[in-house]
């Protein structure tokens, strides 16, 4: 018995429900923990993490690619699907025409994983490790329903966007507290409340929750998109980074006096 599932490939753990083995649920994965000024990530599949750096001499914010999808447009991963002979259709499903995944790693996939052989779909993960500095202001981990939609600039600067907002709730919350303080009374004398100055407020934007929420809505209204949509947003600053500027579409020249309007 032990002979045959080596060769039919791995099995899915005992003790799953009904349903699960069924289906035979797959998926990718990432990881991020951040010690100190150091980032260390772990992926599986197409998931992709990308860090925003600021540009210090134009005040641009530019995307920075931690990892790499794992599908048949990766170079390593090419070249090992090349070298187990394995065919990859013209729409990057690994297996051929038979359409099995666009990913050539991830979790599960059973039998998927019993029909090409286990060292075809792999479950190891990739290890990345970055050094955080001044000039990086945000985190974001997006699924591929994000990423066949929208390029990375897109992504990074649609998030500083949305960082600049301020959530509605926030915004609610904020003015119910204004009017609860204003009818707060104390009493005078050097231990009062009054007499000590307040802490600097943090922003009542650059909310992370926010920013990730509305990416998804931007890739499924905006952009159309239909596959699974995942966003994480950490941000590494207490204020939002600057809002990138949108291009200017078109001039018009004024028909009076001729001079060039925007």
């Amino acid at each position: 018995q032990q002979q045959q599932q080596q060769q039919d490939g791995p099995s899915p753990p005992p003790g799953l429900p009904p349903e699960f083995e069924a289906g035979d649920p797959g998926s990718t994965a990432l990881v991020v923990t951040i010690v100190g000024d150091r980032l260390f990530c772990a992926n599986v599949g197409d998931c992709r993490l990308l860090v925003a750096e600021l540009d210090p001499t134009t005040n641009t914010v530019i995307p920075r690619r931690v990892t790499c999808d794992h599908n048949s447009q990766h170079p390593g991963e090419a070249a090992r699907l090349a070298a187990l002979s394995v065919s990859v259709s013209e729409d990057g499903y690994v297996g051929g025409q038979e359409g099995w995944l666009q990913v050539s790693r991830s979790i599960g996939d059973f039998s998927v994983k019993r029909a090409l052989g286990e060292e075809i779909i792999l479950s190891e993960p990739e290890l990345h490790t970055l050094r955080l500095t001044e000039n990086m202001l945000f985190a974001v981990a997006v699924s591929d329903g994000i990423t066949n939609k929208l390029s990375d600039e897109t992504i990074v600067n649609q998030v500083c966007r949305f960082l600049s907002e301020v959530p509605p709730a926030r915004k609610e919350a904020a003015a119910a507290a204004a009017a609860a303080a204003a009818v707060e009374v104390y009493p005078e004398g050097p231990d009062s409340p009054s007499s000590v100055p307040p802490p600097r407020p943090l922003p009542l934007n650059n909310d992370p929750h926010h920013a990730a929420s509305q990416l998804v809505q931007y890739a499924i209204n905006a952009a159309d998109s239909d596959d699974n949509c995942a966003v994480v947003v950490v941000s590494f600053k207490d204020t939002p980074p600057p809002v990138p500027r949108r291009p200017r579409l078109f001039q018009r020249k004024a028909a009076t006096t001729g001079q060039t309007t925007i």
